[in-house]
């Protein structure tokens, strides 16, 4: 299962931006770390943005509709492509510890100080089998063409985070 969140990373920190199907808006998913278990957080933002507050909803929007926490009426949670959860770092607790890795996708410093918190996505890797070692099938690739396909069905979405 650490292999199959390491494979994930790996696949998320090479995926290009991709299209959001909309004029140059363009979105990209950042790892917060190297996964040491089977769990990998992450965030979407779209790219250029330094925004905390948008990043934060973009991840949201991601979480808990795109990809789909919340089972919609009548359907089941086992009907869903992907289960993620989803988590809110607060300074409080944390301190400035995501400071660096916010710098290193280009939030600055003066974002979190003001936001004080940032939504990230959780994926626990539950199978021990997700790796082409073991299966043919490339499941983390399938997961960033999920996104991608996500994200244009959802543009309407989007583009209201976009402007917001």
């Amino acid at each position: 299962t650490i292999d199959g969140a390491l494979t994930l990373y790996d696949s998320l920190i090479h995926a290009p931006a991709f299209d959001t199907g909309l004029d140059n808006i363009k979105i990209r998913v950042y790892p917060l770390v190297i996964p040491d278990l089977n769990i990998l957080n992450y965030v979407f933002n779209f790219v250029g943005n330094k925004i905390l507050k948008k990043m934060n909803q973009l991840t949201e929007l991601f979480a808990r509709e795109i990809i789909g926490q919340t089972p919609k009426a009548h359907k089941g949670l086992l009907e869903k492509t992907y289960l993620v959860s989803d988590t809110e770092l607060f300074q409080e607790e944390y301190g400035d510890s995501v400071v660096p890795f916010l710098n290193k996708i280009g939030i600055p410093r003066k974002e979190w100080d003001k936001t004080k918190k940032l939504f990230v996505v959780r994926s626990v890797i539950m199978s021990p089998y997700l790796t082409t070692d073991y299966v043919a099938k490339n499941y983390a690739q399938d997961f960033i063409e999920f996104l991608k396909t996500q994200s244009e069905k959802n543009k309407e979405k989007i583009i209201n985070i976009w402007k917001s």
